[in-house]
């Protein structure tokens, strides 16, 4: 039996000026919420900024990252999030570099999937950037 999961909404109206990380445990200035992925063959993640009237130019990275902490907030220690160190290519093609907008497509699958229990996709603000820019879908699948 197979089982899939999408989220329209992983991330709404994500602000691409921000410059102080939202969780001290990562130096992302954007974090989606936490995906489970334990079972999971395949994520995906559509992305687009900025969806009308913005003319700041954005640059930044988009990455991936893990734990296999029981409890991925933190609130019960742990060893926190790890940065995928292999990024998928089509990852670093949507990575903002100094456009005033733009969009990319990620897929994780097969051997590619991270093995861990938990990941989420976090942008890193490096300069520019518009409030409430940045929206990504999400998608997965396992079996």
């Amino acid at each position: 039996m197979s089982r899939f999961k999408s989220n329209q909404v992983y991330i709404s109206g994500g602000d691409m000026s921000n410059a102080t990380p939202p969780d001290a445990r990562s130096a992302a200035t954007i974090v989606g919420p936490w995906i489970r992925l334990e079972d999971m063959d395949s994520i995906g993640f559509q992305i687009k900024w900025p969806l009308s009237g913005t003319t700041s130019a954005t640059t930044g990275t988009f990455q991936f990252e893990i734990t296999n902490d029981d409890d991925p907030s933190g609130t019960r220690g742990g060893l926190g999030p790890q940065k995928l160190t292999t990024v998928p290519a089509d990852l670093t093609t949507a990575n903002p570099a100094g456009g005033t907008s733009g969009s990319g497509q990620v897929t994780m699958a097969g051997a590619n999937c991270p093995r861990a229990k938990w990941g989420r996709l976090t942008y890193t603000r490096t300069s520019g950037g518009a409030a409430g820019t940045l929206n990504v879908s999400s998608s997965e699948r396992g079996t």
